[in-house]
């Protein structure tokens, strides 16, 4: 890749990149579930069983999780101001879908909670994160 050393992939931190590939890990991994559920909704539909709105509602947020989910693991990567607080906020509001998901009787949805809860910590608790962030070029 070309562009200065300090905004290069080899100089992102490894908790960056864990943090990172989490979060692709999980767009991935929501892209499946989603897949999942629209099969499993229509499934139930040729059995006679009617799929709610909410079901419904739970498709469309996976998917737009999903989407943002890539969008911030390109954006932390790329050491864009903010980066930190969109990811965490998304993986915020991972953990609450997730849990919607399992209170829904989706128990899938558990793993991607854990994996959300585990970026968050690493990306508020390591100091190189913080450091890493606020020296990139044009975050002042």
């Amino acid at each position: 890749m070309s562009g200065p050393p300090e905004t290069s992939l080899r100089s992102v931190p490894k908790i960056v990149w864990v943090a990172a590939l989490g979060m692709l890990v999980q767009a991935v991994a929501t892209m499946f579930v989603t897949a999942y559920q629209f099969s499993d909704a229509g499934q139930q539909a040729q059995h006679g069983r009617v799929t709610t709105g909410f079901e419904y509602v739970l498709l469309a947020v996976n998917l737009v999780v999903a989407v943002l989910l890539a969008v911030a693991f390109t954006t932390l990567l790329s050491r864009r101001p903010r980066a930190r607080t969109f990811a965490v906020v998304l993986e915020a509001a991972g953990i609450l879908e997730n849990a919607v998901n399992a209170f829904a009787g989706h128990l899938y949805s558990l793993t991607p909670l854990f994996v959300a809860v585990a970026v968050i910590i690493a990306l508020l608790t390591h100091p190189t994160v913080g450091g890493w962030l606020t020296a990139a070029p044009g975050s002042r």
